[in-house]
Protein backbone atom coordinates (compact mmCIF):
# COMPACT_ATOMS: atom_id res chain seq x y z
CA UNK A 1 0.00 0.00 0.00
CA UNK A 2 1.04 3.68 -0.62
CA UNK A 3 1.86 6.05 2.13
CA UNK A 4 -0.68 7.26 3.59
CA UNK A 5 1.09 10.94 3.04
CA UNK A 6 3.47 10.68 -0.35
CA UNK A 7 4.73 12.34 -2.82
CA UNK A 8 4.45 11.70 -6.74
CA UNK A 9 5.08 13.38 -9.75
CA UNK A 10 2.46 12.62 -11.69
CA UNK A 11 -1.38 11.21 -9.95
CA UNK A 12 -3.83 9.74 -12.64
CA UNK A 13 -7.58 9.41 -11.31
CA UNK A 14 -9.38 6.28 -12.31
CA UNK A 15 -7.94 2.94 -13.26
CA UNK A 16 -10.21 2.23 -16.23
CA UNK A 17 -8.40 2.27 -19.70
CA UNK A 18 -7.89 6.17 -20.16
CA UNK A 19 -6.03 5.79 -16.93
CA UNK A 20 -4.05 2.86 -17.36
CA UNK A 21 -3.00 3.99 -20.71
CA UNK A 22 -2.01 7.48 -19.76
CA UNK A 23 0.27 5.83 -16.84
CA UNK A 24 2.12 3.49 -18.98
CA UNK A 25 2.68 5.62 -21.64
CA UNK A 26 4.31 8.29 -19.36
CA UNK A 27 6.25 5.02 -17.67
CA UNK A 28 7.56 4.20 -21.27
CA UNK A 29 8.84 7.87 -21.82
CA UNK A 30 10.72 7.62 -18.18
CA UNK A 31 8.41 9.62 -15.73
CA UNK A 32 7.86 6.51 -13.36
CA UNK A 33 6.78 8.18 -10.81
CA UNK A 34 3.51 8.22 -10.85
CA UNK A 35 0.42 6.87 -8.95
CA UNK A 36 -3.01 5.53 -10.40
CA UNK A 37 -5.64 5.86 -7.61
CA UNK A 38 -9.10 4.05 -7.79
CA UNK A 39 -12.06 4.14 -6.18
CA UNK A 40 -13.19 0.89 -6.91
CA UNK A 41 -11.57 -2.48 -5.26
CA UNK A 42 -10.06 -2.99 -8.47
CA UNK A 43 -9.49 -1.92 -12.11
CA UNK A 44 -11.72 -1.68 -15.07
CA UNK A 45 -14.90 -1.74 -12.78
CA UNK A 46 -17.37 0.43 -15.03
CA UNK A 47 -17.56 1.51 -18.64
CA UNK A 48 -13.64 -0.63 -19.08
CA UNK A 49 -15.15 -4.16 -18.04
CA UNK A 50 -18.67 -3.88 -19.09
CA UNK A 51 -17.98 -3.12 -22.90
CA UNK A 52 -18.50 -5.18 -25.45
CA UNK A 53 -14.67 -5.72 -26.66
CA UNK A 54 -15.09 -5.13 -30.25
CA UNK A 55 -12.29 -3.11 -31.94
CA UNK A 56 -14.47 -0.31 -34.01
CA UNK A 57 -12.19 1.86 -36.20
CA UNK A 58 -15.01 2.38 -38.89
CA UNK A 59 -16.94 5.50 -37.67
CA UNK A 60 -18.56 8.42 -38.83
CA UNK A 61 -16.29 11.00 -37.39
CA UNK A 62 -12.70 10.59 -39.66
CA UNK A 63 -10.86 12.02 -36.33
CA UNK A 64 -11.80 9.59 -34.14
CA UNK A 65 -11.32 6.52 -36.17
CA UNK A 66 -7.98 8.09 -36.83
CA UNK A 67 -7.35 7.56 -33.18
CA UNK A 68 -8.58 4.05 -33.63
CA UNK A 69 -6.37 3.23 -36.30
CA UNK A 70 -3.27 4.82 -34.54
CA UNK A 71 -4.09 2.82 -31.12
CA UNK A 72 -4.62 -0.37 -33.11
CA UNK A 73 -1.11 0.05 -33.90
CA UNK A 74 -0.22 0.45 -30.32
CA UNK A 75 -2.14 -2.84 -29.24
CA UNK A 76 -0.04 -4.97 -31.97
CA UNK A 77 3.19 -3.39 -30.29
CA UNK A 78 2.13 -4.46 -26.97
CA UNK A 79 0.80 -7.78 -28.31
CA UNK A 80 4.58 -8.55 -29.53
CA UNK A 81 6.31 -6.99 -26.01
CA UNK A 82 4.42 -9.36 -23.85
CA UNK A 83 4.34 -11.97 -26.60
CA UNK A 84 0.07 -12.81 -26.19
CA UNK A 85 -2.43 -12.03 -28.43
CA UNK A 86 -5.54 -9.75 -26.83
CA UNK A 87 -7.41 -9.44 -30.28
CA UNK A 88 -9.70 -11.57 -32.48
CA UNK A 89 -9.02 -10.17 -35.94
CA UNK A 90 -12.30 -11.72 -37.35
CA UNK A 91 -13.56 -8.16 -38.36
CA UNK A 92 -16.51 -5.95 -38.21
CA UNK A 93 -19.53 -5.75 -40.53
CA UNK A 94 -21.66 -2.22 -40.39
CA UNK A 95 -24.57 -2.52 -41.61
CA UNK A 96 -27.13 0.36 -42.43
CA UNK A 97 -29.16 3.27 -44.98
CA UNK A 98 -26.97 3.28 -48.01
CA UNK A 99 -26.20 6.84 -47.05
CA UNK A 100 -24.85 6.54 -43.77
CA UNK A 101 -22.77 3.46 -45.33
CA UNK A 102 -21.85 6.30 -47.75
CA UNK A 103 -20.82 8.26 -44.98
CA UNK A 104 -18.87 5.50 -43.24
CA UNK A 105 -16.86 4.86 -46.16
CA UNK A 106 -15.86 8.58 -46.75
CA UNK A 107 -14.68 8.71 -43.12
CA UNK A 108 -12.58 5.70 -43.71
CA UNK A 109 -11.00 7.04 -46.94
CA UNK A 110 -10.09 9.81 -45.16
CA UNK A 111 -7.43 7.80 -42.92
CA UNK A 112 -4.33 6.04 -43.06
CA UNK A 113 -4.15 2.49 -42.48
CA UNK A 114 -7.98 1.97 -43.07
CA UNK A 115 -8.70 3.67 -46.39
CA UNK A 116 -7.13 0.45 -48.05
CA UNK A 117 -9.17 -1.83 -46.09
CA UNK A 118 -12.32 -1.07 -45.69
CA UNK A 119 -15.27 -2.39 -48.79
CA UNK A 120 -19.01 -1.63 -49.58
CA UNK A 121 -21.15 -4.24 -49.40
CA UNK A 122 -25.22 -5.04 -50.29
CA UNK A 123 -28.10 -7.34 -50.74
CA UNK A 124 -27.03 -11.10 -50.59
CA UNK A 125 -23.41 -9.96 -49.90
CA UNK A 126 -24.42 -9.79 -46.16
CA UNK A 127 -26.10 -13.05 -45.80
CA UNK A 128 -23.08 -15.06 -47.73
CA UNK A 129 -21.18 -13.55 -44.73
CA UNK A 130 -23.41 -13.66 -41.82
CA UNK A 131 -26.72 -15.73 -42.51
CA UNK A 132 -28.17 -14.53 -39.67
CA UNK A 133 -28.57 -11.25 -41.47
CA UNK A 134 -31.20 -12.77 -44.07
CA UNK A 135 -34.12 -10.59 -44.11
CA UNK A 136 -32.64 -7.41 -42.56
CA UNK A 137 -33.81 -4.33 -42.90
CA UNK A 138 -30.37 -2.44 -43.83
CA UNK A 139 -29.13 -4.34 -47.56
CA UNK A 140 -26.10 -2.10 -47.37
CA UNK A 141 -22.79 -2.25 -45.45
CA UNK A 142 -19.21 -1.65 -45.29
CA UNK A 143 -16.69 -4.37 -44.38
CA UNK A 144 -13.30 -3.71 -42.25
CA UNK A 145 -11.29 -7.18 -42.08
CA UNK A 146 -8.86 -5.71 -39.86
CA UNK A 147 -11.42 -5.05 -36.84
CA UNK A 148 -11.96 -8.03 -34.64
CA UNK A 149 -12.88 -8.85 -30.68
CA UNK A 150 -10.92 -7.82 -27.83
CA UNK A 151 -9.55 -9.74 -24.55
CA UNK A 152 -10.58 -6.60 -22.56
CA UNK A 153 -9.52 -8.30 -19.44
CA UNK A 154 -6.37 -9.53 -20.95
CA UNK A 155 -5.51 -5.87 -22.74
CA UNK A 156 -5.88 -3.99 -18.97
CA UNK A 157 -4.13 -6.87 -17.33
CA UNK A 158 -0.82 -6.55 -19.92
CA UNK A 159 -1.37 -2.59 -19.53
CA UNK A 160 -0.94 -2.85 -16.15
CA UNK A 161 1.55 -5.45 -15.66
CA UNK A 162 3.77 -3.47 -18.03
CA UNK A 163 3.38 0.02 -16.20
CA UNK A 164 3.84 -1.95 -12.86
CA UNK A 165 7.49 -3.51 -13.82
CA UNK A 166 8.25 0.31 -15.07
CA UNK A 167 7.47 1.87 -11.81
CA UNK A 168 4.03 3.19 -11.83
CA UNK A 169 1.91 2.43 -8.39
CA UNK A 170 -1.88 1.69 -8.08
CA UNK A 171 -3.68 2.27 -5.14
CA UNK A 172 -7.19 1.17 -5.19
CA UNK A 173 -10.50 1.61 -2.73
CA UNK A 174 -8.98 5.13 -2.98
CA UNK A 175 -11.98 7.10 -3.72
CA UNK A 176 -10.61 11.23 -4.09
CA UNK A 177 -11.94 13.49 -1.53
CA UNK A 178 -10.07 16.66 -2.62
CA UNK A 179 -7.67 18.37 -4.98
CA UNK A 180 -5.84 20.24 -3.54
CA UNK A 181 -4.69 23.68 -5.72
CA UNK A 182 -2.27 26.18 -4.71
CA UNK A 183 -1.88 29.68 -6.90
CA UNK A 184 -4.09 27.91 -9.59
CA UNK A 185 -1.88 24.84 -9.88
CA UNK A 186 -2.42 21.33 -8.75
CA UNK A 187 -0.52 20.63 -5.60
CA UNK A 188 -1.72 17.27 -4.04
CA UNK A 189 -4.37 14.95 -4.16
CA UNK A 190 -6.36 13.26 -0.89
CA UNK A 191 -8.23 10.09 -1.03
CA UNK A 192 -9.97 7.91 1.33
CA UNK A 193 -6.37 6.22 2.02
CA UNK A 194 -4.01 9.50 2.34
CA UNK A 195 -2.74 12.66 0.75
CA UNK A 196 -0.48 12.35 -2.25
CA UNK A 197 1.16 15.49 -2.78
CA UNK A 198 2.03 16.04 -6.60
CA UNK A 199 2.66 18.03 -9.73
CA UNK A 200 0.32 17.06 -12.27
CA UNK A 201 -2.63 15.13 -12.00
CA UNK A 202 -4.86 13.36 -14.60
CA UNK A 203 -8.27 12.84 -14.36
CA UNK A 204 -9.58 10.11 -16.49
CA UNK A 205 -12.40 9.18 -13.70
CA UNK A 206 -14.72 8.10 -16.69
CA UNK A 207 -18.44 8.97 -15.28
CA UNK A 208 -16.75 10.92 -11.92
CA UNK A 209 -14.43 13.04 -14.15
CA UNK A 210 -16.63 16.16 -13.60
CA UNK A 211 -16.56 15.67 -10.14
CA UNK A 212 -13.11 15.37 -10.17
CA UNK A 213 -12.94 18.72 -12.05
CA UNK A 214 -14.98 20.43 -9.90
CA UNK A 215 -13.14 19.40 -6.57
CA UNK A 216 -9.98 21.49 -8.30
CA UNK A 217 -12.62 24.73 -9.51
CA UNK A 218 -11.79 23.68 -13.34
CA UNK A 219 -13.15 24.50 -16.12
CA UNK A 220 -16.87 23.15 -16.32
CA UNK A 221 -16.32 20.72 -19.00
CA UNK A 222 -20.19 18.92 -20.48
CA UNK A 223 -19.60 15.43 -19.89
CA UNK A 224 -22.88 13.05 -19.36
CA UNK A 225 -22.75 9.79 -18.27
CA UNK A 226 -25.64 7.20 -19.87
CA UNK A 227 -26.45 3.81 -18.99
CA UNK A 228 -26.37 1.17 -21.91
CA UNK A 229 -27.84 -2.61 -21.92
CA UNK A 230 -25.67 -6.22 -23.30
CA UNK A 231 -27.09 -9.16 -22.93
CA UNK A 232 -25.63 -12.91 -23.70
CA UNK A 233 -28.16 -15.41 -25.64
CA UNK A 234 -28.22 -19.14 -24.72
CA UNK A 235 -27.94 -20.32 -28.38
CA UNK A 236 -26.37 -18.65 -32.03
CA UNK A 237 -28.51 -19.79 -34.77
CA UNK A 238 -26.47 -19.27 -38.33
CA UNK A 239 -23.83 -17.21 -36.55
CA UNK A 240 -20.69 -19.63 -36.59
CA UNK A 241 -17.99 -18.58 -33.57
CA UNK A 242 -15.85 -17.28 -36.02
CA UNK A 243 -18.40 -14.46 -37.42
CA UNK A 244 -17.62 -11.11 -37.27
CA UNK A 245 -19.29 -8.52 -35.24
CA UNK A 246 -22.66 -7.04 -36.95
CA UNK A 247 -23.47 -3.06 -36.34
CA UNK A 248 -26.58 -1.32 -37.48
CA UNK A 249 -26.09 1.58 -37.25
CA UNK A 250 -29.44 2.84 -38.89
CA UNK A 251 -31.16 0.59 -37.16
CA UNK A 252 -28.98 0.87 -33.68
CA UNK A 253 -27.71 -2.61 -32.35
CA UNK A 254 -25.24 -5.21 -32.40
CA UNK A 255 -24.14 -8.41 -31.69
CA UNK A 256 -21.57 -11.05 -31.94
CA UNK A 257 -20.66 -14.39 -30.80
CA UNK A 258 -20.03 -14.47 -27.35
CA UNK A 259 -19.59 -18.66 -25.24
CA UNK A 260 -21.40 -20.17 -27.46
CA UNK A 261 -24.80 -17.86 -27.92
CA UNK A 262 -24.71 -14.16 -28.98
CA UNK A 263 -23.52 -10.84 -26.92
CA UNK A 264 -26.72 -8.66 -28.15
CA UNK A 265 -27.24 -4.70 -28.10
CA UNK A 266 -30.05 -2.37 -28.96
CA UNK A 267 -27.69 0.69 -28.11
CA UNK A 268 -29.44 2.47 -26.11
CA UNK A 269 -28.12 6.10 -24.45
CA UNK A 270 -30.02 6.83 -21.06
CA UNK A 271 -28.50 9.81 -19.21
CA UNK A 272 -27.26 8.88 -15.89
CA UNK A 273 -26.27 10.23 -12.29
CA UNK A 274 -24.03 9.42 -9.65
CA UNK A 275 -26.00 6.25 -8.22
CA UNK A 276 -25.44 3.03 -8.65
CA UNK A 277 -26.23 1.53 -12.20
CA UNK A 278 -29.10 -1.05 -12.35
CA UNK A 279 -30.87 -2.99 -15.25
CA UNK A 280 -34.20 -1.84 -16.49
CA UNK A 281 -35.62 -5.55 -16.56
CA UNK A 282 -38.24 -4.04 -19.34
CA UNK A 283 -35.44 -3.42 -21.91
CA UNK A 284 -35.07 -7.01 -22.58
CA UNK A 285 -38.05 -7.00 -24.83
CA UNK A 286 -37.31 -3.95 -26.36
CA UNK A 287 -34.05 -5.53 -27.48
CA UNK A 288 -36.31 -8.72 -28.66
CA UNK A 289 -38.66 -6.21 -30.39
CA UNK A 290 -35.52 -4.11 -32.64
CA UNK A 291 -34.39 -7.89 -33.37
CA UNK A 292 -37.32 -8.97 -34.56
CA UNK A 293 -38.35 -5.86 -36.80
CA UNK A 294 -34.94 -5.63 -38.91
CA UNK A 295 -33.21 -8.95 -38.03
CA UNK A 296 -36.00 -11.19 -38.15
CA UNK A 297 -33.53 -14.51 -38.59
CA UNK A 298 -32.76 -13.70 -35.12
CA UNK A 299 -36.08 -13.22 -34.00
CA UNK A 300 -36.08 -16.60 -31.98
CA UNK A 301 -32.75 -15.59 -29.89
CA UNK A 302 -33.71 -14.83 -26.18
CA UNK A 303 -31.61 -12.68 -24.15
CA UNK A 304 -30.73 -15.12 -21.27
CA UNK A 305 -28.60 -12.48 -18.72
CA UNK A 306 -27.49 -8.95 -19.22
CA UNK A 307 -25.86 -6.18 -17.42
CA UNK A 308 -25.75 -2.30 -17.78
CA UNK A 309 -22.68 -0.20 -18.08
CA UNK A 310 -21.94 3.53 -18.46
CA UNK A 311 -21.08 5.58 -21.20
CA UNK A 312 -19.67 9.10 -20.86
CA UNK A 313 -19.34 11.57 -23.90
CA UNK A 314 -19.82 15.04 -25.04
CA UNK A 315 -21.97 16.90 -27.23
CA UNK A 316 -19.88 16.72 -29.73
CA UNK A 317 -18.88 12.88 -29.62
CA UNK A 318 -14.71 13.88 -29.08
CA UNK A 319 -13.00 13.11 -26.97
CA UNK A 320 -12.01 15.47 -23.71
CA UNK A 321 -7.98 16.05 -23.85
CA UNK A 322 -5.57 18.25 -22.35
CA UNK A 323 -4.79 20.77 -19.86
CA UNK A 324 -7.59 22.67 -18.45
CA UNK A 325 -7.90 26.07 -19.28
CA UNK A 326 -8.65 27.16 -15.58
CA UNK A 327 -6.09 25.14 -13.16
CA UNK A 328 -2.55 24.47 -14.06
CA UNK A 329 -1.36 20.80 -14.36
CA UNK A 330 -4.84 19.14 -13.99
CA UNK A 331 -4.92 17.27 -17.43
CA UNK A 332 -7.77 15.87 -18.82
CA UNK A 333 -8.39 12.19 -20.27
CA UNK A 334 -12.01 11.68 -20.50
CA UNK A 335 -15.39 11.62 -22.49
CA UNK A 336 -14.36 8.55 -24.38
CA UNK A 337 -18.09 8.07 -24.91
CA UNK A 338 -17.85 4.35 -26.15
CA UNK A 339 -14.37 4.57 -27.44
CA UNK A 340 -12.35 3.90 -24.32
CA UNK A 341 -10.74 0.08 -25.44
CA UNK A 342 -10.74 0.85 -28.99
CA UNK A 343 -8.87 4.29 -28.85
CA UNK A 344 -7.63 3.99 -25.00
CA UNK A 345 -3.43 3.53 -26.17
CA UNK A 346 -3.71 5.98 -28.65
CA UNK A 347 -5.39 8.55 -26.11
CA UNK A 348 -2.74 7.17 -23.52
CA UNK A 349 -0.01 8.39 -26.17
CA UNK A 350 -1.68 11.88 -26.60
CA UNK A 351 -1.95 12.47 -22.61
CA UNK A 352 1.61 11.41 -21.88
CA UNK A 353 3.35 13.55 -25.25
CA UNK A 354 1.03 16.33 -23.50
CA UNK A 355 1.86 16.58 -20.59
CA UNK A 356 5.51 15.86 -20.57
CA UNK A 357 6.82 17.82 -23.93
CA UNK A 358 3.49 20.02 -24.92
CA UNK A 359 3.66 18.91 -28.14
CA UNK A 360 1.06 16.96 -29.54
CA UNK A 361 -0.90 17.49 -33.34
CA UNK A 362 -2.43 20.75 -33.69
CA UNK A 363 -5.83 19.44 -35.09
CA UNK A 364 -5.64 16.79 -32.04
CA UNK A 365 -5.35 19.67 -29.38
CA UNK A 366 -7.93 21.84 -31.35
CA UNK A 367 -10.62 18.97 -31.44
CA UNK A 368 -10.05 17.17 -28.14
CA UNK A 369 -9.57 20.75 -26.03
CA UNK A 370 -11.29 20.50 -22.74
CA UNK A 371 -12.29 24.66 -23.17
CA UNK A 372 -14.15 24.00 -26.30
CA UNK A 373 -18.23 24.73 -25.82
CA UNK A 374 -17.80 25.98 -21.99
CA UNK A 375 -18.22 29.45 -20.93
CA UNK A 376 -14.50 29.95 -20.29
CA UNK A 377 -12.61 33.48 -21.09
CA UNK A 378 -9.21 34.62 -21.91
CA UNK A 379 -7.67 35.97 -18.66
CA UNK A 380 -4.69 38.34 -18.69
CA UNK A 381 -2.26 35.16 -18.06
CA UNK A 382 -1.18 34.21 -22.07
CA UNK A 383 -2.10 30.80 -22.72
CA UNK A 384 -4.37 30.41 -19.99
CA UNK A 385 -8.00 30.83 -19.75
CA UNK A 386 -10.61 31.95 -16.78
CA UNK A 387 -14.85 31.17 -16.48
CA UNK A 388 -16.46 33.55 -17.01
CA UNK A 389 -18.24 35.63 -14.13
CA UNK A 390 -21.16 37.36 -16.06
CA UNK A 391 -24.85 36.49 -15.90
CA UNK A 392 -26.42 33.68 -17.83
Amino acid sequence: MVAATSRFEVVVVGAGFAGVATALSLARRGETRVLVVEAERGPGHHATGRNAAMFRRVVSDPLLAQVATESLEHLRSLETRHGVSLMRPVGGLLLGDPSDCHELLSSAGRVDGLRDEVIGLEGAELAERVPALRGATSRAAVWSPGCGVVDIHGLLSAMIDEARALGVQFEYRAEVREIGVVASRVASVGTSLGTHECSRIVNAGGHRAARIAQMAGAASVPLQPARRHLYVSDGARDVPPDAPYVWDVTQGFYFRPEGGGLLLCACDDTPWGDEAVVVDPDHRAALARVLLDHAPALGAVRPARGWAGLRTGTPDGRFVIGEDACVEGLHWAAGLGGHGMTAALAVGELVAADLLTGKIDATYRRAFRPERGTTAAVSEHPGRLQRSTSAR
